[in-house]
């Protein structure tokens, strides 16, 4: 519970000032609470005290605040300024993508010197090291005063949504991202303040087809029909298989086979073996080219294939 002998000063870029007790505060929407070891300060977003600030391209919210009370003859003031990037991240296609400033400039006193201990990302709140991170394919990349955080579609930590809409598949992938940076404010009089900054921030993709696609890889010279259904979500199984208008199955066909293939994002596929001599192959006699006497007549096998798929829900 917060000491109520607290108060709480804002200010304004503007160089505005304005003075709240701990009760008008939560009245406002803050919420403070101190131990005998810290004091911590919370806001929501949005709030009339707040600003919208540029910081080397990225759009950032500020509120500027200080806790301050009278201990006997002196005054106590605690710097609890707050900075959080407003951007939600972007997708490129292949990787969600969150930009953040490597100097957030309202936490840095001008004329104070800077200097970056440490930057470090978790997911679901924990931190992870570097090892763990790299696995996963999570990237922390500095770009002169920003940094891109990179995450992979379907990276471990972070889930997929799946929905089907007029007999199409579509999903979406989130994450609950972690972002820590460690610096350290520098004083001319030798001095220096570590700070620990942390920012969370959900980044999610807009909903993105999924259309399963079919590649023949026959090669005929194996006697095979060889065929695999790729782009196959892990929330969706295979069904059942209809070749030449019949329901095919191990336990009908001999030599049929159906092999799930399982990839690395999570998605599957499926490959389809079929030989040429089944009672469900259809054969063409094409007639012999009669500019071309020395031809025989030759013969194909045809199978028109039909995939039916299950979404799981």
């Amino acid at each position: 519970m917060a000491n109520p002998a607290w108060q709480l000063m804002f200010l304004q870029s503007d160089g505005q000032v304005s003075y709240m007790s701990v009760s008008e505060a939560q009245r406002w929407g803050y919420s403070l609470t101190s131990t005998a070891q810290r004091s911590v300060l919370r806001s929501r977003y949005k709030r009339p005290q707040a600003e919208m600030t540029m910081v080397d391209g990225v759009l950032v919210e500020v509120v500027r605040v200080s806790l301050f009370t009278k201990q006997k003859l002196m005054v106590v003031i605690i710097d609890v300024t707050m900075a959080c990037t407003v951007n939600s991240g972007s997708f490129d296609g292949a990787r969600l993508v969150w930009d953040i400033p490597l100097v957030m400039t309202s936490l840095v006193g001008e004329g104070v010197g800077f200097e970056s201990r440490s930057l470090n990302l978790g997911v679901e709140g924990v931190l992870l090291d570097k090892l763990t991170a790299t696995a996963r394919g999570i990237s922390l990349v500095q770009q002169a005063y920003v940094i891109r955080i990179g995450v992979p579609f379907g990276a471990k930590g972070g889930y997929r949504k799946s929905l089907v809409v007029n007999n199409m598949y579509k999903e979406m992938y989130v994450i609950f991202l972690l972002y820590e940076h460690v610096f350290s404010l520098l004083y001319e009089d030798g001095s220096t303040i570590d700070t620990k900054h942390r920012m969370l921030r959900v980044l999610d993709t807009p909903l993105l087809c999924r259309p399963p696609f079919d590649l023949d890889q026959t090669v005929s010279d194996h006697k095979v029909f060889s065929v695999y259904l790729g782009n196959i979500p892990a929330d969706v199984m295979l069904e059942e298989v209809v070749i030449n208008g019949k329901l095919v199955s191990e336990s009908t066909e001999r030599g049929y086979s159906i092999s799930p293939v399982t990839h690395v994002n999570g998605s599957r596929a499926y490959k389809l073996r079929l030989p040429f001599e089944t009672t469900v192959t259809h054969w063409m006699v094409r007639a012999p080219n009669r500019l071309a006497v020395t031809r025989s007549a030759s013969v194909s096998s045809i199978v028109d294939l039909a995939w039916s798929l299950a979404w799981l829900r």
